[in-house]
């Protein structure tokens, strides 16, 4: 949630959608109770299929002519503008 910038409250009502509809399981975390691990069911291996391929195409669309040299520079960028927009955000709690 924190990594995303989701609010727990939203997570926590589609997690539970997710569960009601068989897509999650819920199983304790071994060694501290607060703590729950969800597992995805055998149901939601298309749906994971189908994001992957579609993630995957969209990443060929973005980078259609762009050379693998140039990909990975655009990528190593990001991760820096990323690390200091954290480091903004930070300084402004």
């Amino acid at each position: 949630m924190e990594l995303r910038g989701l609010k727990a409250n939203l997570v926590s009502v589609n997690v539970e959608r997710l569960v009601q509809e068989g897509y999650l399981d819920r199983r304790e975390f071994p060694g501290d109770r607060r703590k729950t691990v969800l597992v995805c069911t055998e149901k939601a291996r298309p749906a994971i299929q189908k994001g992957r391929e579609l993630q995957n195409g969209f990443y060929e669309a973005v980078f259609r002519d762009v050379d693998a040299a140039s990909r990975e520079t655009f990528h190593r960028v990001m991760e820096i503008v990323e690390h200091n927009l954290n480091q903004i955000l930070k300084g402004s709690e």
